[in-house]
């Protein structure tokens, strides 16, 4: 059985999943991933307001990824925590893990017992320094203008026949 914070993360993926592959669903999530770190983990952080509500206090980490691993262009990319009021861990995902790690089956990058604890870790996983950005409140929800961002960009992904990493 599944514990109940893993269910929740599962449910936060199947939302992030379901906002990049709206209108796009033969394009993989890769591609889709790659330009829209800020906005999906910003809807993903007000989905875990309006669930767990304001004790989750969801973040974001916005780092500039410089492990080797990656693609030498400009890499900079938002992830989110919040704080997980049953397990007293802060939580740290990363909605669009997809367009670094291709094969990725889950968003979960990991719990920690404190927010520096977090971006200690973000920061050896992602290389980087990862500052927390800001924390997600509703002062600006103005979710169908971000989805609308997010459907642009992903219609503008190219489908690349042969090199599909998923």
């Amino acid at each position: 059985m599944k514990k109940p914070e893993y269910e929740y993360i599962y449910n936060l993926q199947k939302y992030a999943v379901s906002i990049l592959k709206e209108g796009n669903e033969a394009k993989s999530l890769w591609m889709l991933a790659k330009y829209n770190c800020s906005e999906v983990s910003w809807l993903v952080g007000l989905k875990v307001l309006g669930d767990l509500g304001p004790t989750a206090r969801p973040f974001i980490l916005k780092g500039d990824v410089n492990n080797s691993d990656f693609e030498k262009e400009e890499n900079l990319h938002d992830i989110l925590g919040y704080f997980d009021p049953i397990s007293k861990k802060y939580i740290v995902v990363d909605p669009t893990i997809w367009q670094f790690y291709p094969r990725r089956r889950s968003i979960y990058v990991g719990a920690f017992s404190s927010l520096r604890d977090a971006i200690k870790e973000i920061s050896k996983i992602y290389a980087g320094d990862w500052p927390l950005s800001y924390y997600v409140d509703e002062s600006n929800d103005d979710i169908a203008a971000c989805k609308r961002i997010i459907r642009l960009n992903c219609d503008q992904a190219p489908k690349w026949k042969g090199q599909d990493k998923s």
